[in-house]
């Protein structure tokens, strides 16, 4: 199975404006879930889509007035072994969580996140999936490399450089987003 990182780990990593912001309502039992990817839902019978082990996000937008419809997302997402769920934009299109949604995930142990409805999908995706990211290249470091000094990949930019005795030459590594980490 490929690395991923827990529904409780992700929580930390859904902020808005540098503050934590989702909120476990139901399921509490699978916080430990893994998460290997990042799904977005806003069609009521999307199984044939699931991969298991994601991170499912949607408003309930096509089924913001039906309640069975809801719950059954619930139980196709815990039957595809998805991590949890995270309800956005509640208040806008789904006005209210509903008990029956509540008592199906924790029925399942499915973690339901509500997040603020100011807050977009791509700011929990771009997160979430980032530090899966670097988890599976951790990962494959040690795996490629188990004796090999990795102390250099928790250094910010300065250390680096003083380290392996780089000399700056007027530019940041910070400017080159695709390679933000250097290679030696």
């Amino acid at each position: 199975m490929a690395e991923g990182i827990t529904v409780k780990e992700a929580l930390d990593l859904i902020v808005l404006n540098g503050i934590k912001v989702g909120r476990v309502i139901a399921g509490f039992g699978g916080l430990d879930n893994i998460i290997t990817s990042v799904s977005v839902i806003e069609v009521p019978d999307a199984t044939r889509w699931y991969r298991g082990n994601e991170l499912q996000i949607t408003a309930f937008y096509s089924i913001k007035d039906d309640v069975k419809a809801q719950v059954r997302v619930i139980e196709r997402i815990a039957q595809c072994n998805c991590s949890a769920l995270v309800l956005c934009h509640t208040g806008i299109f789904l006005k209210e969580v509903s008990q029956e949604l509540i008592d199906a995930a924790n029925y399942y142990k499915l973690p339901l996140i509500l997040v603020p409805a100011e807050l977009a999908y791509i700011d929990i995706i771009t997160q979430v999936l980032e530090a899966i990211i670097d988890k599976q290249k951790k990962k494959k470091l040690n795996t490629d490399f188990p004796h090999q000094d990795k102390s250099y990949l928790n250094l910010d930019e300065e250390d680096f450089l003083k380290k392996f005795r780089f000399k700056r030459i007027g530019f940041s590594f910070n400017q080159y987003p695709c390679h933000p980490t250097p290679l030696v």
